[in-house]
């Protein structure tokens, strides 16, 4: 089938992709759904790491789809150094970036969802994850932070 011709993904595509590859790792992710909101949204502790995943249907036509990682809190010493350290990851992330959320330091991936096949899913949410883990271990190393769930 040619690209043109390809229907687009639909939320319940999303949806049913992330269950089945969060199945795979013991989730079940219904149990973690976070409601009360209008935007589809998870939280998992993956690794010690508080991970969410939104699906936010701005319009019917543009759908985003958005992994997010919250890593540690902003340190209170070295802050200078520690900006300039998350500036130099972040030349090295591919289709992410880390992003402060008020006090918090997170490590985010967002796109339109468009035609994202479910391999492509799941390999953007295994590099997240992956990466959130590697970010957080690289910023520990070096500076006195407070992981988020200490």
């Amino acid at each position: 089938m040619k690209f043109w011709q390809k229907k687009p993904t639909t939320v319940n595509n999303i949806v049913k992709w992330l269950d089945s590859i969060f199945q795979k790792m013991g989730f079940i992710l219904s149990d973690h759904e976070i409601e009360g909101t209008n935007i589809k949204t998870w939280e998992i502790m993956y690794d010690q790491i508080p991970f969410f995943i939104r699906i936010d249907e701005i319009e019917s036509d543009i759908i985003f789809f958005e992994l997010r990682s919250m890593l540690c809190e902003i340190p209170r010493q070295n802050i200078l150094p520690f900006y300039r350290k998350c500036l130099e990851l972040n030349y090295d992330l591919f289709g992410g970036t880390i992003i402060l959320a008020e006090t918090k330091v997170c490590y985010v991936q967002k796109r339109q969802i468009g035609y994202i096949t479910e391999e492509e899913l799941l390999g953007m949410v295994g590099n997240h994850l992956y990466a959130a883990t590697e970010l957080l271990s690289n910023l520990s190393g070096e500076f006195d932070i407070l992981k988020i769930n200490d």
